[in-house]
């Protein structure tokens, strides 16, 4: 039997080591996908409390017309058919939103049974001092106030209508 030499087994490095780290294209690929969403986003999100404002208006805008319908059915229902007025465009504004600290009154200025808009909750989500109500001027048909946003916003009852600005408009 003869013997045979043995030789050591040396471990070659058959594997590269494992990279560590993110390659440049690969963070500049990221960086470019991050910028696309950031331009597509951003645009929809700056107007968005320009936009909940102005739908308090118009909710506050709503709030007029139902109060404005509502107050003419109690002065139906108060002078038992015979109407002081033709129609709910007659009433005033003051007659059944309470403007300042001035009290409801009926249109034939006995006072009113209930205060048809109370305006305390719009006062803390829209105007610019929760603590001061809306202003009514011209001729008791208009309010007027001013909102956290520092526009001047006029509510208008008209005959038919009851429509609202903005300055500077929304």
């Amino acid at each position: 039997m003869a013997i045979q030499s043995v030789t050591p087994i040396v471990p070659v490095r058959t594997r590269a080591r494992a990279p560590k780290g993110f390659s440049l294209v690969e963070l500049v690929t990221v960086i470019v996908i991050l910028g696309v969403i950031a331009a597509v986003a951003v645009p929809r999100f700056v107007g968005l409390s320009a936009d909940s404002e102005r739908a308090a208006v118009q909710a506050l805008v709503g709030a007029v017309q139902t109060s404005q319908q509502t107050s003419f059915a109690m002065m139906l229902v108060k002078s038992r058919g015979n109407p002081y007025l033709n129609s709910p465009g007659d009433l005033r504004i003051i007659d059944f939103v309470q403007c300042d600290s001035a009290p409801l009154r009926m249109p034939d200025r006995s006072p009113f049974p209930t205060q048809q808009l109370a305006l305390a909750e719009v006062r803390r989500t829209l105007f610019l001092n929760p603590n001061q109500g809306p202003v009514c001027l011209s001729g008791p048909n208009q309010i007027r106030f001013t909102t956290k946003s520092g526009r001047i916003v006029t509510i208008s009852n008209g005959v038919s209508t009851t429509t609202w600005s903005a300055s500077p408009p929304y």
